[in-house]
């Protein structure tokens, strides 16, 4: 398989690339990054052409959820609303989905990183990722910032922030279930894989 940062950059490339997979039934499974607007309009129909070329992992940068935060990295607050509905169709297609968050961000308080950790709750993707951040000098929050820190958050406060949001969404009882039946569904001998794994480890 293989994996693509920037898929759906452009629309028609997309349509053809999906159409040309679909018609020469590849067995090749593949993932991509992709904006949380790139099913905006036909939502259901466009991922079922996903599932269809064979894509097996969705993946969206969602980063926050606080509507300040969002238009502070120049993005729009009605993405998490948007994302949730494409998490929902694309679970009940059997795709894979996996979200990521960064943490820090500017004007980010420990307030709006529980409020990210509570939508991946409620939404429950398959896999949240939570990132610190990371300021690249040649970015353009790099050249905005200059030699000030992104947030007056501490960045062991912040680690600690992170490590506890994977121990919050990774330890609900209801993702756990989810994601059982789901590698379950995608691969029925995964959980005799497991088994003997487990009894290996036991011995």
């Amino acid at each position: 398989g293989f994996k693509d940062d920037q898929f759906a950059v452009n629309p028609d490339w997309e349509e053809r690339f999906l159409t040309a997979l679909a018609e020469r039934r590849l067995d090749l499974a593949w993932s991509c990054l992709v904006h949380p607007y790139n099913f905006r309009r036909h939502r259901e129909e466009k991922l079922r052409r996903f599932k269809e070329a064979g894509c097996d992992l969705l993946s969206f940068g969602l980063q926050a959820v606080d509507p300040t935060v969002l238009r502070t990295i120049h993005r729009s607050s009605e993405e998490p609303a948007e994302l949730a509905e494409n998490v929902r169709v694309a679970k009940k297609l059997g795709l894979t989905v996996a979200v990521h968050f960064i943490f820090g961000l500017p004007g980010e308080s420990i307030a709006n990183m529980q409020g990210a950790v509570a939508w991946a709750e409620r939404v429950r993707p398959h896999y949240t990722v939570f990132f610190p951040l990371t300021v690249l000098e040649e970015s353009e929050l790099g050249q905005t910032l200059g030699d000030r820190p992104p947030s007056t958050i501490p960045g062991e406060v912040l680690d600690a922030q992170v490590n506890q949001a994977y121990r919050r969404v990774y330890a609900s009882p209801p993702l756990l279930l989810q994601n059982l039946l789901h590698a379950l569904r995608k691969n029925p001998r995964w959980l005799r894989i497991a088994a003997a794994q487990l009894g290996y480890i036991l011995r």
